[in-house]
């Protein structure tokens, strides 16, 4: 309660179609932004439990996703080993992973 979503520093974060994901009120409004804006493709950016949890559920609805993370796996607190686990089987689905990607500006 009261936390406040991690932002990185970096430019364009204020561009339409981008959100952080904390609240209900945040699942709201992206869902309105996806209603007036035809899309295919969805970023997570963040191989976190929530960032992956996003992925599945717009993977589910038929998205392409693709998974965003500076850390070389997904999960960082897990052991590499389950990591691949957990990899392999996001890949197995359709969510493609880009590990170690560097932190650049969005615009």
């Amino acid at each position: 309660m009261g936390a406040s979503p991690i932002k990185p520093p970096l430019l364009g974060l204020d561009l339409s179609g981008l959100f952080s994901l904390r609240t209900v009120e945040d699942v709201d409004r992206i869902e309105a932004w996806i209603e007036s804006h035809p899309i295919n493709n969805v970023v997570s950016a963040g191989g976190g439990f929530i960032g992956l949890e996003v992925a599945e559920q717009f993977e589910r609805r038929g998205f392409n996703v693709t998974v965003i993370d500076a850390n070389p796996q997904v999960l960082k607190p897990l052991d590499p080993e389950m990591a691949n686990l957990v990899q392999d089987e996001l890949e197995r689905n359709g969510i493609e992973l880009m590990l170690n990607a560097p932190r650049r500006e969005v615009c």
